[in-house]
């Protein structure tokens, strides 16, 4: 039965919500949620207005006892792109320290000049550690400048951190060491070969080397060195990738990844690619239009995988909006045979998630007039969740995945799981895919980490 497990209350009411999970100390564990009154602002001209609240912290333990809040003032727009936070234990004490970016002049917003990395204790929010933030894209469009990203990952055991700039034209990434000293930078040209960066960036160690694994689009990146072990379609593709999402496929154990892609809108091209891990194409699909999200669940029989992909038509972009609703496009996802869209429910609206631990997924809705209810893979309603879905968590006590739901106006925090969920075949995928959801949750779109791994 799927029921309210945990429900935490922050003391504030909230529009927009985020949050990662922390290790305060070896043993207890709390949640750093970053929210605003604000909704979530995007860097796009199209989309941004001026914010009439400014983004908070708030840290709390298991038992939910807020430790610590903080504001971060006027100098940071409240957005994800804009401010990108992490939890990572770089110096290896057994504590999470929190990373975030902050500006040194709060009357100027927009500033690359004064934008430092902060790095604050995360059992009492005092800030241990300022650094400069790269300003290397001052002179891009406000769309294409102010992205920027966080991600801790491994290399033989050793923490590295990752600061990131620019997904859509230039790109900028510098690694650090657990000392922050610098350990390498890189810097790809709008214009070289391979694909731009992505929404999601997916971390993990795909080939078993002790070396975690960075997708910073469709190139895959040595965490350790930040040489390129690979790149899809490198000289065929150089437009936006919007989604990266590694998973396993159940049949075989083998790793794929699949890509939902957005622009190169004037040449005809792959919108749809399923790779392997050394991202060769094991099948592709050419569409119109811009591939917006997708997902791959276990809903077909025994078990077998099922992508989607949602398509917004290209002829009916304008400036702020798809005039249209997008379409859901369904594929086998082991050699992308078109599969009819004749599912009892609406793919584009759906957060995939596998609830008792059976291997197959159920989906919960995120979007649209059914927002909060939970389907099987038959369209039936298993639940009803009272809220917006922030993202998949993990209880250590309990099998399975859960969801976390906000409820803003009420400054609520609901974790939703199934309390008679046993351990079963995708328990194994588990620790890979809580990995990569901590290294990004609070930096990315939480519904580009639903499924997968």
């Amino acid at each position: 039965m799927i029921r309210v497990l945990k429900e935490y209350n922050i003391g504030r009411k909230f529009t927009q919500l985020r949050s990662c999970s922390v290790t305060l100390e070896p043993g207890k564990d709390g949640l750093l949620f970053v929210h605003s009154e604000n909704g979530n602002l995007d860097c796009w001209e199209e989309r941004f207005y001026y914010p009439k609240d400014t983004l908070k912290l708030t840290m709390i333990n298991e038992d939910g006892a807020i430790l610590w809040w903080k504001d971060l003032g006027p100098g940071i727009i409240p957005g994800r792109c804009f401010e990108p936070v992490l939890s990572f234990d770089m110096d290896g004490d057994g504590t999470d320290e929190i990373y975030l970016l902050d500006n040194d002049k709060p009357e100027l917003p927009f500033t690359f000049e004064h934008r430092v990395l902060v790095r604050l204790d995360s059992r009492t929010g005092e800030e241990t550690g300022r650094w400069q933030w790269p300003c290397d894209l001052r002179y891009h469009g406000m769309a294409h400048a102010y992205r920027f990203e966080l991600i801790g990952g491994y290399a033989h055991g050793d923490p590295v951190l990752v600061c990131a700039q620019g997904i859509y034209n230039d790109m900028f990434l510098q690694a650090y060491s657990g000392d922050m000293e610098l350990r390498w930078k890189l810097t790809i040209w709008d214009g070289q070969p391979g694909a731009r960066g992505s929404h999601s960036v997916p971390l993990l160690d795909i080939n078993g080397d002790g070396v975690d694994e960075l997708f910073w689009g469709e190139r895959m990146l040595s965490i350790d060195d930040g040489h390129e072990i690979c790149c899809g379609d490198r000289e065929t593709y150089h437009a936006h990738s919007d989604i990266i999402l590694p998973y396993e496929d159940n049949e075989t154990g083998e790793i794929r990844v699949y890509t939902c892609r957005e622009g190169q809108e004037e040449d005809p091209v792959d919108r749809v690619v399923m790779y392997d891990k050394d991202m060769n194409a094991v099948w592709r699909c050419r569409d119109g239009g811009h591939m917006d999200y997708g997902w791959v669940a276990a809903i077909g029989e025994n078990r077998h995988q099922i992508a989607m992909a949602v398509c917004l038509p290209k002829d009916l972009r304008s400036s702020d909006r798809h005039q249209k609703p997008p379409t859901s496009m369904y594929f086998d996802a082991k050699d992308g045979t078109p599969i009819p869209d004749d599912f009892p429910f609406t793919g584009y609206l759906l957060t995939t998630i596998d609830f008792d631990g059976d291997g197959y997924h159920e989906f919960y809705y995120n979007r649209g007039d059914r927002r909060g209810e939970c389907i099987d893979r038959f369209g039936n309603v298993i639940a009803k969740m009272e809220g917006s879905c922030i993202r998949l968590c993990k209880m250590k006590d309990r099998p399975c995945h859960q969801v976390m739901t906000a409820i803003g106006a009420r400054g609520v925090i609901r974790i939703y799981g199934d309390d008679e969920a046993k351990p079963g075949p995708m328990e194994k995928y588990r620790a890979h895919h809580e990995a990569v959801q901590k290294c990004t949750a609070a930096s990315g779109d939480p519904l580009a980490l639903s499924c997968g791994i």
